[in-house]
Order: C-alpha cells, then structure tokens, then sequence
C-alpha cells in the first residue's frame, strides 16, 4: 500500500511540477494494472464503504424525485407511460420484480397531481432539493476522491450552495438526456431488425450486442458528466474519459453480481414488510462502491497523464492527513 499512502506527503508547492504528459497507446499492460492497483488502495484509505452507505441512505429519498425529473425529461420524446415502463423493466432486471413494484408504486404516488398553483411550486421545490440530495453527498465522496474541499467562509453563501444545486440538477438533466437518446437508439436498432429480420436469422444476436453496446457508452456518458462536474477540481473530457470507460464496464459486470446475488439470497425475509427497501439500499450501496472505484481510478488515470488537477472556484486543496 505504500504507493499510493505517501500520497499525502509533504509537497513542495512553491516549485511548479510540468505535467507528467503519457499517451495512452504508449502505456504498457504492466503499468496499466499498476494504476489500477493504486485506485484500488487509494479507494480503501478514502473510505469509500462509508460514503457509498451515506449516499444509498439519501438515494432513498432521492429515487422517486430523480426518476420523476428523468422521466419528465426522456417522456418529451417518447411519452412517459413508455418511459416509466422500460426504467421499471430495467430495474426489474438489476433488484428483481419485488424491488421494481416498490419502485413504481413510489413513482405513482410522486406523479399524482397536486391542487392548486402553491401545492405544485411547492412540489416541484420539493422534488429538485430532494433528487440533488444524493448528488451533493456524492460530490463530497468525490472531492475526497481530489483531495479538495469547498472554501469555508464566516458567512452562510448562498451563491455557492444554489450553484452545487444547479450543478446536481445538471447532472439529472444530463441522465433525462443520456437516457431519451439509449431509448431512441434502441427503437432504431428494433425497427431495422424489423424490417431487415425476414432477410437472416442472425439479427436477434446483433440486437443484443448493439443494445449492450449502446448501455455501455450511455453508462459511459454518465459516468463522464458525473466524474467532471461533480468534484471541485478542473477537469476535461479527455481527463476522464478512460476513467468513465472503465467504469462503465465495471458497472455492467457488477450490476451482474449484484442481481445474481439479490435474486438468490434471502435478503428481504428477515425485515418483512420493509424487504423491498433493504434490497434498494443494498443495491445502491453496492452499485456506489463501483463508481467511486471508478473516481479512484480517473484521478489516477488523470493524474498519470496531465498531473494533479487544479481546484475548481470556491475549492482549496485539502490538508495532508497528519501523521500516525
């Protein structure tokens, strides 16, 4: 663990470092598997089990605002009945059919209207304080991630906390979008296996391969928007682009796992009638452990090609951690 637990020492700011500059196609296997190692030492001593446990505690609050706000955003193209219905089916896939019907009794209670002009502006408050909740929390898992921090000030600062409100509801809209174009991808791919299916026999084979592809790089998109504009650092798209890549195959084999694992344990038994909420909060712990691995692994992806990255406006470099 040595390399990267002398991450923390002391560095000599005063001395400008150029930026260790690497192209990818240059990196040899051996040091690839070296920065993997680092991101996954580097996830253990940022205590990564203990924010992935605060994040599914206030994704639980934040499910039904977010997939209300996602499924807004996505059903202007394709109506949201259609929506609702493929989101219930791939969550169906992940935690299983007791855990989606608790999903979509959630999102019908969150959709019912509200009377009177007052009842809905409230509601609507309601539900973007409540979606960017998890994403805040999240924000903080990820600048411990950079080693940063947000700037104190003697004063509360309004500005700055309506700023990360708008960065995380960016983030939502960013996921409404990522997922009306995976839909509109998979409803080309049905229509030319359609039209296209009487000519071979080998086209349900293509259509799943075109539908896990698109999945990986609409999971790979996501995981790029959350992994720039989250943290407090300076980031671009070529910074996080490996990272993101990675992730996204991290995830797809992890949600895997995960839903072999939900699907054939006894998980929910023992808390009766609130089993489909301990299935949902260990789905989401486990499925939060990935990305921030991810975060562990684009920082040291970034960090090996460019340097360390600056802090963003309004953020300071974190204090090294003091010595044992």
């Amino acid at each position: 663990m040595a390399a990267i637990s002398d991450r923390y020492e002391a560095r000599d700011e005063s001395a400008p470092k150029a930026p260790v500059k690497r192209r990818w196609g240059r990196m040899t296997v051996r040091h690839f598997f070296s920065l993997c190692w680092q991101a996954l030492v580097a996830w253990f001593e940022d205590s990564a089990p203990r924010h992935g446990a605060a994040i599914a505690y206030y994704t639980l609050f934040a499910i039904a605002p977010v997939l209300v706000l996602v499924i807004g955003i996505a059903g202007l193209a394709f109506g949201e009945e259609a929506v609702r219905g493929e989101i219930v089916a791939q969550i169906s896939g992940l935690i299983g059919r007791e855990g989606a019907e608790a999903v979509q009794s959630i999102l019908q209670k969150a959709s019912e209207p509200r009377e009177g002009i007052g009842a809905t502006v409230l509601g609507l408050v309601g539900l973007v304080f409540a979606g960017t909740g998890a994403f805040l929390e999240l924000q903080a898992a990820l600048n411990k991630v950079w080693e940063v921090k947000a700037k104190t000030t003697s004063t509360f600062d309004v500005k700055s906390l309506v700023v990360r409100r708008l960065r995380s509801l960016g983030v939502v809209v960013s996921i409404g979008f990522l997922l009306m174009v995976s839909l509109a991808v998979n409803a080309a791919v049905h229509a030319a296996v359609n039209l296209l299916g009487s000519l071979t026999t080998g086209f349900p084979f293509l259509v799943l391969v075109v539908n896990q592809v698109v999945n990986l790089v609409v999971s790979a998109l996501l995981f790029a928007v959350l992994y720039r504009v989250l943290p407090d650092v300076r980031l671009g798209w070529r910074d996080v682009a490996i990272g993101s890549i990675v992730t996204a195959v991290l995830f797809a084999i992890g949600q895997r796992l995960i839903g072999l694992y939900l699907g054939n344990s006894a998980l929910a038994s023992p808390f009766g009638a609130a089993g489909t909420i301990a299935i949902i909060l260990v789905w989401v712990y486990y499925s939060t452990q990935i990305v921030l691995l991810g975060a562990e692994l684009t920082r040291v992806f970034a960090s090996d090609a460019r340097g360390e990255a600056a802090p963003s406006e309004g953020a300071v470099k974190r204090e090294p951690a003091p010595a044992s």
